[in-house]
């Protein structure tokens, strides 16, 4: 689980040798969120809602996302003291994201309570697919923003260590 994974990082390493360690479970937080959202995809797609189905595709979600946000945060401190003013600030415009995303959630879950959604299942169908394209884009931000950078510090001290 990812925020086994996240808590392994923080505390069973010391430096920048946790950076691998990080990219790994991040890697390992973004595939369980996905894996949760195509899950939750193909509920959407049902002609009607099924409350036992749909909230626990709904809980499976909102698990992953909550451990994939603690590891950001790990990843996020651990970061922006050894990363230059660059990068510090690349970092500060994806963790702004993030805590935006975090706000759109919390206003989905609270649009959307099981009521709501069997009263109208196609706009919570639409309401879904929208925060999922959201968390979408998230993820591949972090790909491509946060991912290097852990590789990066990861191999500087590997090659420090030599």
């Amino acid at each position: 689980m990812a925020s086994v994974c996240a808590a392994t990082a923080a505390y069973d390493q010391t430096g920048d040798e946790r950076c691998a360690t990080l990219l790994s479970c991040l890697q390992e937080a973004h595939a369980t969120l996905l894996a949760a959202m195509d899950a939750l995809e193909t509920v959407t797609r049902q002609p009607a809602p099924d409350r036992a189905v749909y909230t626990n595709a709904r809980w499976r979600i909102s698990a992953a996302s909550y451990a994939r946000r603690l590891l950001w945060k790990e990843c996020f401190r651990h970061l922006l003291p050894i990363v230059d003013r660059s990068t510090a600030r690349k970092l500060e415009l994806f963790n702004c994201e993030d805590i935006e995303l975090l706000g759109h959630s919390a206003a989905h879950v609270s649009r959307w309570p099981a009521k709501a959604v069997e009263q109208d299942w196609p706009g919570y169908c639409m309401a879904s697919r929208e925060i999922r394209r959201r968390m979408r884009i998230v993820i591949e931000a972090e790909k491509l923003v946060v991912y290097p950078i852990l590789r990066r510090q990861a191999l500087s001290a590997e090659a420090l260590a030599r």
